[in-house]
């Protein structure tokens, strides 16, 4: 949770969450998925032209997107993620995660 602050700090320091809300929701979507991989210092996402943002009605917001990883035997491996998260005050939760290696 305190990574989760700070992540949203630092973007709300840096304007990025008034500019663009996609991808402030993009860019947590990724502190809380690299919160569930084996090696997330090496793991690389996919790019915002490869990455879905959208806000649902209820204010969450739903991404879809790829990221390459280590596994626990450390081959790097595709998986695509789907991942629904909202603001509560300064931090990001997530409603809902699922990661799924191609």
């Amino acid at each position: 949770m305190k990574l989760l602050a700070l992540a949203a700090a630092c973007l709300i320091a840096a304007g990025c969450a008034s500019e663009d809300p996609a991808q402030t929701a993009r860019v947590m979507a990724q502190v809380l998925i690299e919160q569930q991989l084996k090696a997330p210092a090496g793991a690389k996402f996919s790019p915002g032209s490869e990455t879905a943002a959208q806000q649902l009605s209820d204010g969450v917001w739903q991404i879809k997107g790829w990221v390459d990883a280590q596994n626990a035997l450390g081959a790097t491996v595709r998986s695509d993620y789907y991942i629904e998260l909202y603001p509560e005050g300064d931090v990001w939760k997530q409603r809902n995660l699922l990661i799924t290696p191609r």
